[in-house]
């Protein structure tokens, strides 16, 4: 209570508007200000307005309050149109609903930061792919060739006047002409591909653009006071004292610089890296007295149809009601609002919303088996483990000693558990029909009894 009544106190110096979340802080005790998802408008062309609307009332269903959305190179920019020329099919570049979906936010009380990367990542990197002159080099004087994953290109050499007066004049008109409405700016710095020329050398690449975030971040604030500036905390390297009204986004492969800065800080996590439960992030955060907890949640359709791999249900945002992902949305809605909770009255508040009073506590336990099985990843947007399934039967000759291994360890011992977590899913199902614990079991049978029929005939007899 004590850090929440600091942070109100904060604010309120700041001349800041309280925030929904600092409110509820207070009046429940709990202790995060910002609750919320990342997740990377850009890489997923297929999602309309709908969608959109959709994920936003699942983050309010799950106690969110801010939604970090990603879309450098997901907007018809007008005056920059080469940052969309490899989206050009994308529904947002297309139809430019954006606005919309932060309406339908507000009308949630989520606030939402547009996200992008200062001189790389997608959208940008188009425009460096487009303007060679103007291009990230490595130390060698070589290209510097960054990905964004959906969005191939070159970076920018912060180090060019033409490239910094790109790069805000990029991100004005995201704010400014496109949508104003938005709550702010989430600048994330680059974990690779920055540009190492002569110039940009020593550490002066990064100065340059730290005085880019700066500028463009005190540009918001004169059109938004209480506008959110979200950034990373490298800066702090340099020596720069970092306004009070920005907030820093800590990741485990970007927070170099961390104990450096004294402004409020949030977490992130990828649901890949947790295996789709966030008890360790929400106690991780409350214990170092972070601020927030804002997870990714992002899938991507161009590379995968059905929102986090869920291929035994429908494709697209319909992901977001899967039993398995509304698991871990759960687990996310439980642990931010009570990083603390023991793990008997999570279990106990499980039961109570997915099954009935009548319903078995074994039940718990296979469900919570069931999204541990299934929440092995080998990347973002594929399950692995049991999941990874091969295209023809097994041949032992063929195995290495590591296949065989994971094999007899692994993939085996999760079949028979999904065999009987299918039986007795299917049993709880038959015995009250029409329950809602009928129907949190019919969905279970349904989930472990798809990937048993993935793996028929494909596994050598066992020895």
């Amino acid at each position: 209570m004590k850090r929440v009544l600091r942070a109100l106190v904060t604010l309120l110096s700041l001349g800041g508007v309280i925030p929904a979340g600092a409110r509820e802080s207070a009046a429940t005790s709990v202790p995060f200000t910002y609750r919320g998802y990342y997740f990377i408008l850009s890489r997923n062309p297929t999602y309309g307005l709908d969608d959109y609307r959709r994920i936003a009332d699942r983050m309010a269903d799950d106690g969110a309050n801010i939604w970090i959305l990603w879309i450098g190179g997901g907007f018809p920019s007008r005056r920059y149109p080469e940052t969309w020329d490899y989206n050009r099919e994308h529904r947002n570049v297309r139809e430019n609903f954006a606005g919309k979906v932060i309406d339908h936010a507000h009308s949630r009380k989520i606030r939402v930061l547009l996200g992008l990367t200062p001189f790389a990542y997608d959208g940008v990197n188009r425009y460096g792919a487009a303007h060679p002159e103007l291009g990230a080099t490595d130390a060698s004087g070589k290209p510097a060739v960054t990905g964004g994953i959906h969005s191939m290109g070159r970076g920018l050499c912060p180090s060019k006047a033409a490239a910094r007066e790109f790069q805000l004049g990029y991100c004005r008109e995201l704010f400014d002409e496109f949508y104003p409405q938005a709550d702010g700016l989430f600048l994330e710095h680059s974990d690779y591909g920055s540009c190492e020329c002569t110039a940009c050398a020593g550490g002066a690449g990064l100065r340059r653009e730290w005085e880019f975030v700066d500028e463009i971040s005190r540009h918001v604030w004169s059109r938004k006071p209480e506008a959110i500036e979200m950034i990373n905390p490298k800066y702090a390297t340099l020596g720069v004292a970092y306004d009070p009204r920005y907030i820093v986004f800590l990741a485990p492969h970007n927070a170099t610089g961390a104990e450096l800065v004294k402004n409020p800080k949030i977490l992130w996590h990828g649901y890949w890296d947790d295996a789709g439960f966030f008890q360790g992030l929400c106690r991780t955060a409350a214990r170092d007295g972070l601020a927030g907890v804002i997870p990714s949640m992002e899938n991507f359709t161009y590379e995968h149809p059905w929102a986090f791999d869920t291929r035994w249900g429908p494709e697209g945002s319909a992901g977001w009601d899967d039993l398995l992902v509304r698991v871990t949305r759960f687990s996310f809605r439980e642990f931010s609002a009570r990083p603390e909770l023991e793990d008997a009255d999570f279990r106990r508040r499980l039961k109570e919303t997915f099954f009935d009073d009548s319903t078995p506590a074994s039940a718990v336990d296979d469900l919570l088996a069931l999204h541990r099985r299934l929440n092995r990843w080998t990347g973002w947007t594929r399950r692995g483990g049991v999941m990874k399934v091969p295209d023809r039967p097994v041949d032992p000759a063929l195995l290495s000693a590591k296949d065989r291994e994971e094999l007899s360890s692994e993939i085996r011992p999760a079949l028979a558990s999904l065999a009987e977590i299918r039986t007795r899913a299917q049993a709880i199902a038959d015995a009250s029909p029409g329950t809602r614990g009928a129907k949190t079991a019919t969905e279970m049978a349904a989930i472990a009894g798809w990937v048993l029929a993935e793996w028929e005939g494909k596994l050598p007899p066992a020895r």
